[in-house]
């Protein structure tokens, strides 16, 4: 069975980084990974395979308490599908990486309720979080300093000195650590179902830093048409002759949802059609 990794816009702890939470209220943590959403009923859309999924999700204390959809037009088969990704939704706080079945055709129903619920987590007014790590976690990965060379990290000494810095709630941003720091040690995540394998970074080597992050757009998989062997081809599908293409400039490789590090594969692969194709002509 072919399954299709969708990850939410808003990730965390990912290689032990974590997301913490952004709130101007002072209020304790929801959970180790969780940016403090504000409290009220949000709205956000996103296609699916039929049409556009609308959903109204309401916050209260901070914890995403319903994700209503309210209107969709699935096909029935669809409707499990559409049930199961706004009850995980739900479960998960917006935060989780799901599979769904990607032969049903399901999966485009799947992706327009996660991206309804994305928007409307984005609805809100600060669409911002901070991913928040230790010296340790610096230390292991090397592409870090790249940032720090952007002076775009903020360092403290310790958790309560760097939320200061960074304009954070101490105590949410304290407790939030400590909770994690708790579940990193039995080795089970109670809020997201993770295991020690998926918490190897303890978070407990000071000094502290975080680096204010944003949802972005890293691929694009819209563009020019080609065929089989990277023609780029006219309205008519037929192909202008001498003109290749290949990589993000063209458009229907990766149907609605990119795999991840397909992208590369992509444009190894499709690049070297195209390129044997244009010295072939030059013969």
């Amino acid at each position: 069975m072919n399954k299709t990794k969708l990850w939410m816009i808003v990730a965390t702890l990912v290689c032990g980084m974590l997301l913490a939470a952004c709130s101007a209220d002072d209020n304790p943590a929801v959970g180790p990974t969780t940016e403090l959403l504000n409290d009220g009923v949000w709205t956000g859309s996103g296609e699916g395979r039929s049409g556009t999924i609308v959903v109204k999700m309401t916050v209260v204390n901070h914890e995403i308490t319903d994700i209503v959809v309210v209107s969709q037009s699935e096909s029935s088969f669809a409707q499990e599908a559409l049930n199961e990704m706004v009850a995980r939704a739900l479960q998960k706080q917006g935060l989780m990486s799901v599979e769904v079945d990607g032969v049903t055709g399901a999966t485009l129903t799947s992706t327009g309720v996660i991206d309804a619920v994305n928007m409307a987590i984005l609805a809100q007014p600060s669409e911002e979080a901070f991913l928040i790590f230790d010296q340790a976690v610096r230390q292991s990965l090397a592409s870090i300093e790249t940032y720090a060379n952007q002076h775009l990290m903020t360092e403290g000494a310790d958790a309560a000195s760097l939320a200061t810095k960074a304009g954070l709630p101490s105590s949410t941003l304290v407790a939030t650590l400590d909770r994690y720091a708790s579940f990193q040690k039995t080795g089970l995540d109670e809020d997201f179902g993770r295991n020690s394998t998926q918490m190897t970074a303890a978070l407990d080597t000071p000094p502290y830093y975080a680096i204010r992050v944003k949802p972005a757009i890293h691929h694009t998989m819209g563009g020019i048409r080609v065929d089989a062997d990277m023609h780029v081809l006219r309205t008519d599908d037929t192909p202008v002759p001498g003109l290749f293409a290949a990589g993000e400039v063209t458009g229907g490789i990766h149907g609605a949802n990119r795999l991840g590090g397909n992208g590369v594969a992509d444009i190894v692969v499709n690049g070297k059609i195209a390129g044997r194709g244009a010295a072939m002509i030059c013969q």
